[in-house]
């Protein structure tokens, strides 16, 4: 008989736990679905990324492109704008206000001029100064440029735009950024650059001549940078600053692919003959 009963009790005590546990379980599912439902309820914040950024010319939009984007403006001024082609994704759960952009142009140039010796007079060696110190001057063309926009992106929707770059150099590195929703920033992965028009240069031929007729006007010494020079030491200078001159722009063209480029052929000619136009200045030795 007792047996019986402790068996009894054995029973119905592991069926009120095995209907405790899963009363608990049940809870915490309960809880944890809850939670979730609370968490996805919850909108998520605007989160603005860039999915494309590139410079454009208007000759680069087909007609309807332009019309649209460029409000049906035509005529020369525009074709030889530049623009950036901006397109925006907003990967959030919230409404991406876009009320700021920034252009940062680095190192952008119009092309480069070879410095030619000056003459060295007499008056000139008695009143010129012992030493020319120079600053380090920002890059002329280095521009940060902050653009007013006022651009709407809702949630998981894409957004394109264009921005009129005023007085573009010829050649340009930028990097782009927008800033939206009280201070938050997104900003393009990639370094934008771009070949607005050729680089204005010199060919050797052209250098050659120049600098052959300044030398006949100098004695046996020249002004190079306001310091009184030997003529054959300003020659290898003038020749140096050239070489690097020449090299710059192609690396430019290379940058932009571009090195089957004409006139990138036509600076890498010029840049082999700076050893031949050396000689022909100074002479063999």
């Amino acid at each position: 008989m007792l047996e019986v009963i402790i068996a009894a009790t054995a029973g119905l005590l592991g069926a009120a736990l095995g209907s405790w546990a899963t009363m608990r379980a049940a809870r915490t599912a309960e809880r944890a679905a809850l939670t979730t439902a609370r968490i996805t309820s919850e909108p998520r914040k605007a989160d603005v990324e860039f999915v494309d950024a590139s410079f454009v010319v208007s000759d680069d939009l087909d007609p309807t492109e332009r019309t649209t984007l460029l409000g049906g403006a035509t005529g020369e001024s525009d074709a030889s704008g530049l623009f950036l082609d901006l397109k925006l994704r907003n990967r959030g759960g919230e409404t991406a206000y876009l009320y700021e952009l920034t252009l940062d142009m680095r190192n952008s140039i119009d092309g480069f001029q070879p410095e030619l010796p000056k003459t060295f007079t007499h008056h000139a060696m008695r009143t010129a100064p012992s030493h020319v110190y120079r600053a380090a001057p920002k890059e002329p063309r280095d521009q940060l440029q902050t653009v007013r926009i006022s651009q709407v992106l809702p949630p998981d929707e894409v957004d394109r735009f264009l921005v009129s770059v005023p007085a573009p150099p010829r050649f340009i590195r930028a990097r782009v950024s927008v800033v939206y929703n009280g201070g938050l920033e997104a900003a393009a992965v990639q370094e934008l650059k771009f070949l607005h028009s050729h680089p204005q240069w010199i060919n050797a031929d052209s250098l050659i001549t120049l600098l052959s007729l300044r030398l006949s006007q100098c004695g046996p010494y020249a002004d190079w940078k306001g310091r009184r020079v030997p003529l054959t030491e300003v020659i290898r200078l003038c020749m140096e600053e050239y070489e690097q001159g020449l090299q710059d722009l192609a690396d430019h063209y290379a940058e932009v692919h571009r090195e089957t480029d004409p006139r990138c052929v036509a600076i890498h000619g010029s840049r082999i003959r700076v050893v031949l136009m050396r000689q022909a200045l100074i002479g063999p030795n």
